[in-house]
């Protein structure tokens, strides 16, 4: 399998169709609808190496919640989604709605999901 995915989002067809395309694209993927449920995740599963998050969501905006999680952990990759806003601070940025090959593109900018072979094999 290959990277460990934390997708955030408060709407559930975002997170059903995000889930659709990161498998697809050979992540493992968790969700969490909120910021809270999203740092509970992150501090419980060590395996999550990239965080997509929705950036208006209540409780938490996917702003703060990206800086939390690049604290915790040094080196998630981070891709942040919106309808409305554009990146601020550097991070990526994908506009919702979005099709499948743009989350791809996007993906591949912070890190993509294919697992990467072991030196000497590829």
């Amino acid at each position: 399998m290959g990277r460990c995915v934390l997708i955030v989002d408060d709407e559930f067809l975002v997170l059903m169709t995000a889930r659709e395309v990161l498998e697809s694209a050979g992540c493992e993927v968790m969700e969490a609808h909120d910021g809270p449920a999203a740092l509970a995740a992150l501090k419980g599963n060590p395996d999550i190496d990239l965080l997509i998050s929705d950036i208006n969501m209540p409780s938490m905006e996917g702003y703060e919640l990206a800086e939390i999680a690049m604290r915790l952990r040094p080196g998630i990759g981070v891709l942040l989604m919106s309808g409305e806003q554009t990146s601020r601070y550097g991070l990526s940025v994908i506009r919702k709605p979005f099709r499948r090959d743009e989350l791809i593109t996007a993906l591949g900018q912070v890190g993509g999901c294919e697992e990467t072979p072991p030196k000497g094999t590829g």
